[in-house]
């Protein structure tokens, strides 16, 4: 996807530096786990990762629909404040055909802000801006990554190809 959107960031950073900075760069995912089965038989925690620093403990043995939200501020080299949005939703939604679906329901929002107080500041010229996001987006891509398999099990992260 990135590869494709970054054709027009090629073309449109270099026109937008030419009256602006950027402040922050993010990156937001949705992923979406359809539960198949009964929705009374739904069990979330057998998505979840135990004991998770990013999942409230009460949704582990939760047998209703629930919510959870956390985040954090994390210095990233001394260059980047970064906002860490995770919201965690186990909810039911219609399908196409009208049925109800059990679906847990994970966004993660990772926000570097850029020359923040207290950080180092960070001066992006117009000819090297392009290669500065694409470099930074594929940072922000790892550690999405790297967040996202503390959130859902081993065998999950497997079955979706997040590692081996």
């Amino acid at each position: 996807m990135w590869s494709k959107a970054k054709k027009y960031f090629d073309i449109l950073i270099p026109k937008f530096l030419s009256y602006s900075e950027i402040a922050s760069i993010n990156l937001t995912y949705v992923d979406k786990f359809v539960w198949d089965g009964e929705i009374p038989e739904c069990q979330p925690n057998l998505l979840l990762r135990n004991n998770s620093e990013y999942i409230c403990s009460h949704v582990y043995d939760s047998g209703e629909l629930w919510h959870t939200h956390t985040g954090k501020f994390l210095r990233v080299e001394n260059k980047f404040k970064r906002l860490l949005n995770l919201n965690i939703d186990c909810l039911d939604e219609k399908e196409a055909s009208g049925n109800d679906k059990r679906v847990v329901k994970i966004l993660t929002v990772i926000t570097d802000n850029l020359n923040q107080p207290g950080y180092n500041s960070i001066d992006i010229k117009s000819d090297t801006a392009v290669n500065f996001v694409d470099e930074h987006m594929h940072e922000l891509h790892t550690f999405s990554k790297k967040t996202f398999s503390n959130i859902i099990c081993d065998d999950m992260c497997k079955r979706i190809g997040l590692f081996e």
